[in-house]
């Protein structure tokens, strides 16, 4: 008799065991299928606006009124999940100063700077603790490189000329993340980054601005 209770009290403690290996490994943890635990990738889209300089640093042959100080902003991201509260994002993004006109003693030179932002930062959810939950706010900061370009033609002689300058810097902000279907979110960013070139670009030095950007990404399966 005490060897079959023995043996019953094993084999419930061996199924209970058994039981308990998926929620242990994860498996069918409903929390694994959560936004907080899947990795993100998209596009935003949105407006720049210069929070820099408004006229040239030195005295200048440009026509300033062509430099904008808005802009259409997009750019694409990956968003990779550590923790439930924490994500690196990268971001790869593209705007614009606006043409430009050059002018000197001879010839007139049409041209545009470009902006191309690459962003590494950390995403904090300090709301992550709050499960199945569609509003998945975020802050977020990080820093990486600013390459700004300037490109001129002179149409008269068929020239073409460059000039770059490139910027570490740091970018602050924040958003929110709104999963609308199982692989799919709404995104919404909002971020500062401070850029200002050893070097006047195209004659203006600091290009600093806001982003402000919505989008749609999709969301990887476990």
């Amino acid at each position: 008799m005490a060897s079959r209770k023995t043996a019953r009290v094993l084999a419930t403690m061996i199924m209970a065991m058994v039981g308990m290996l998926p929620a242990v490994a994860g498996a069918d943890d409903p929390d694994r299928h959560d936004f907080y635990y899947r990795h993100f990738v998209g596009g935003r889209f949105g407006t720049w606006i210069n929070s820099g300089d408004t006229r040239p640093v030195i005295q200048s042959r440009y026509d300033a009124e062509e430099l904008s100080s808005s802009s259409l902003y997009g750019e694409f991201f990956y968003s990779h999940r550590f923790l439930p509260a924490l994500a690196l994002e990268i971001n790869l993004g593209i705007y614009s100063r606006g043409e430009i006109r050059y002018f000197d003693d001879i010839d007139t030179y049409l041209g545009k700077v470009n902006l191309y932002p690459i962003i590494l930062s950390a995403k904090i959810y300090p709301l992550a603790f709050i499960k199945r939950t569609m509003f998945h706010p975020y802050l977020q900061i990080g820093g990486g490189l600013f390459y700004g370009k300037r490109d001129q033609i002179d149409y008269f002689n068929y020239i073409w000329l460059e000039d770059s300058e490139t910027r570490i810097s740091f970018a602050l902000g924040g958003g929110v993340d709104l999963p609308v279907a199982d692989q799919i979110s709404l995104t919404t960013n909002v971020r500062y980054t401070p850029i200002k070139f050893g070097e006047p670009l195209a004659e203006y030095e600091d290009y600093s601005g806001w982003q402000i950007t919505v989008g749609v990404g999709y969301i990887f399966k476990n």
